[in-house]
């Protein structure tokens, strides 16, 4: 009888040293941050024929900030999991009056020294009529471009029609970042 409560004493101190010993070690714990940007005057030139191939209307050089952001969170960019694309909009500013009557479509990539470019995000029916547009998401998980600190937003697509005079646009791109760190 005194072997058994000797053993049923060993396997509890066991486990108790076990749970607390685990519970002492660190925890992962998940964080996501959104890293905005807005190009508030983007200059688009005028456009005609051909049709039949992209156009690029916007291709803008990025920088993030991406590690003072991540130390807010106690995070490196090795504690990066995802970066995608919250919102993407894009308004006409000059001239008054202009709209998006001339696409077809868009479409958005991000592009990154050593790395291939990713879709993002797209237009979805009828840009007639309309003064801004606000892309649907590819759902792409861009986090290698991201933690490259500088990449470029890439916005092309298709016209069916000239553009007879240059267009200001205004951009704004959010990315949420998710971070996995110890704790």
């Amino acid at each position: 009888m005194k072997t058994n409560q000797s053993y049923l004493f060993g396997i509890l101190m066991l486990f108790s040293f076990s749970s607390l010993f685990l519970t002492s070690c660190d925890k992962e714990t998940e964080s996501e941050f959104d890293l905005p940007f807005t190009l508030s005057s983007v200059n688009v030139p005028a456009m005609g024929a051909p049709y039949d191939v992209n156009k690029v209307f916007v291709s803008e050089v990025l920088t993030t900030g991406i590690e003072a952001k991540l130390n807010e969170y106690g995070a490196s960019l090795n504690d990066i999991e995802s970066a995608k694309l919250k919102d993407l909009r894009v308004e006409i500013v000059a001239p008054t009056g202009r709209t998006f009557d001339a696409l077809i479509f868009l479409e958005s990539y991000v592009k990154a020294d050593g790395l291939t470019d990713e879709k993002i995000a797209f237009t979805e029916g009828s840009l007639d009529g309309k003064t801004n547009i606000t892309f649907s998401s590819q759902f792409a998980n861009f986090a290698e471009h991201i933690k490259k600190d500088v990449f470029s937003l890439i916005i092309q697509g298709f016209i069916d029609e000239p553009v007879p005079t240059a267009t200001t646009l205004k951009v704004d791109f959010i990315v949420t970042v998710k971070v996995k760190t110890k704790k």
